[in-house]
């Protein structure tokens, strides 16, 4: 038997009285477990003050016992509220799982239900079913409820769309057109079919000027397709024309060229007939000479022959004719021997102007060789031109009438062009080498050139003497003989008033 008393309290919290209710123990029980909040919950009912349980239909020897010393009891003391249910899971009672919820009630006793763990799953699991399904369905309603009302707001505004959509039309030319719309209702969409006609109006009168530009760029179009194909037809035109004049332009220059060649060689025979004309001038002295003495050599030997004959040669007489002879074979001798010199130098000379074969020479003879040849030009002139050398001996192999070539031209080109008519002037020539390398250093102390002639001076052509026959062929020669002949390089620099200066490099032995 439980009794239990509640007071019985007014609203101004006076108590007037105390209800008592006697309640059998086992009725508790029983109704108890009638009491599930799952399939298969069992209550549990411990009174907190004695510590006893009073319901326990899990394990009926407990009931009316002191609560045993186990997890799930501490948790019941330590975690109740009267508030709201609590809650300690994956708790093992006679071999199961269960879940304990448990609420303490505000007259001292404490509430619990043992839930099989698997029930709760059970329960989740109908509980989300009802859930969704409830929700699919609430969905679906939802959304068809949403397209009715939509379908329903939405269906004056489809209809002024449609007139829209029917007002704007594409012709068979690709051309848009824009009509007035025609909508009677009065709503919302009145002022905006107002507006758009007010639109459609301006767009009809901008697509009325695009459809006249169109036009205008059409015709203008077609002016351009005429006027492409008269230039196509003028193009092929000048074309043919410019390719006639091309292969008449080539043609000129393969001749200009020949033309050119044929100078270049003609500048070859000039030079070398200029040498011929000098050393024919210098042989005349001693040659001229020689016979004033062999003639008298001669009349000596006839007036000795006279004297012998007629045996009137006294020993003066024969003395003095001795003294003659001996004078007389001297003079020719040496000049003999000069002329000599001279034929065997032009020979050599003139022999290597007409051959561009190689052969080993000994450079500073040659060289003094080529200035003695031209040493009759130099005559002719007030100016001195010098030789010297580095070196006592340089030997190589090379092509001497290019060497000859170049610097005769330079020579004569200095003195030609590098004096005034009554000037003195001085021409030196250096020559130097190094290992692979000849260097010959030309330079004068004449009136120099300008820029603008030093510039030119190597082109063909090119001559500030043309009143005088100059053929502006030589310093472009040069240039050819030591840049293909010699396998070398020319440089020239000047400063007007103070010379001109040419370094000529080359290396020491070519080969074929």
């Amino acid at each position: 038997m439980m009794t239990v008393d509640a007071p019985i309290i007014l609203d101004s919290g006076d108590m007037i009285g105390m209800a008592t209710v006697d309640w059998s123990l086992s009725s508790l029980t029983a109704f108890l477990e009638t009491v599930k909040i799952t399939e298969n919950s069992s209550p549990i009912l411990i009174h907190k003050a004695s510590n006893k349980i009073i319901s326990f239909p899990l394990q009926t020897d407990l009931v009316m016992q002191t609560t045993p010393k186990e997890k799930w009891v501490s948790s019941l003391y330590n975690s109740s509220s009267v508030t709201r249910f609590n809650t300690s899971k994956n708790l093992t009672l006679n071999g199961k799982l269960y879940d304990l919820y448990f609420l303490e009630t505000t007259s001292g006793f404490i509430l619990g239900f043992f839930s099989p763990h698997k029930d709760i799953d059970k329960e989740v699991r109908a509980v989300s079913q009802v859930t969704l399904f409830g929700g699919a369905i609430i969905g679906v309603t939802f959304i068809i409820l949403i397209i009715f009302i939509m379908k329903h707001l939405f269906k004056p505004f489809d209809l002024v769309l449609s007139q829209i959509k029917g007002s704007i039309k594409h012709t068979a030319q690709d051309k848009v057109t824009v009509q007035k719309i025609v909508y009677d209702e009065q709503n919302e969409f009145t002022p905006i079919i107002t507006e758009l006609n007010a639109v459609y109006l301006q767009v009809n009168t901008h697509i009325a000027e695009i459809n006249q530009a169109n036009a205008a760029l059409q015709n203008t179009q077609n002016e351009l397709d005429k006027l492409n194909t008269e230039l196509e037809r003028k193009v092929e035109t000048r074309t043919d024309e410019l390719n006639k004049k091309t292969k008449e332009a080539l043609k000129a220059l393969s001749e200009l060229q020949a033309i050119q060649n044929k100078l270049i060689e003609q500048e070859k025979h000039a030079s070398l007939g200029r040498l011929v004309a000098g050393i024919a001038h210098e042989i005349n002295t001693p040659v001229g000479v020689s016979i004033t003495a062999s003639s008298f050599v001669d009349d000596e030997l006839k007036y000795l022959e006279s004297k012998l004959q007629s045996c009137q040669l006294s020993k003066q007489d024969l003395v003095k004719i001795i003294a003659d002879l001996k004078e007389g074979c001297f003079i020719l001798k040496s000049n003999l021997q000069r002329t000599a010199e001279l034929v065997a130098s032009f020979k050599q000379v003139s022999v290597d102007q007409s051959s561009e074969l190689l052969r080993k020479i000994e450079l500073n003879t040659y060289l003094s060789d080529v200035i003695r040849t031209l040493q009759p030009r130099i005559n002719n002139t007030s100016h001195k031109v010098s030789f010297e050398s580095h070196h006592e001996e340089i030997n190589i192999l090379c092509s001497p009438g290019a060497i000859a070539q170049v610097i005769t031209n330079i020579i004569e080109n200095a003195l030609v062009h590098a004096f005034g008519k009554h000037e003195s002037g001085e021409v030196s020539i250096l020559l130097s080498k190094s290992d692979k390398e000849i260097t010959i250093l030309i330079s004068d102390n004449g009136k120099g050139m300008t820029s603008e002639v030093l510039s030119c001076i190597f082109e063909p052509f090119f001559t500030t003497n043309r009143e005088n026959g100059g053929s502006g062929l030589g310093m472009h020669l040069v240039y050819n003989i030591v840049s293909h002949q010699l396998n070398g390089t020319i440089n020239c620099s000047s400063i007007l008033g103070k010379g001109t200066q040419f370094i000529i490099k080359f290396p020491i032995n070519l080969t074929q």
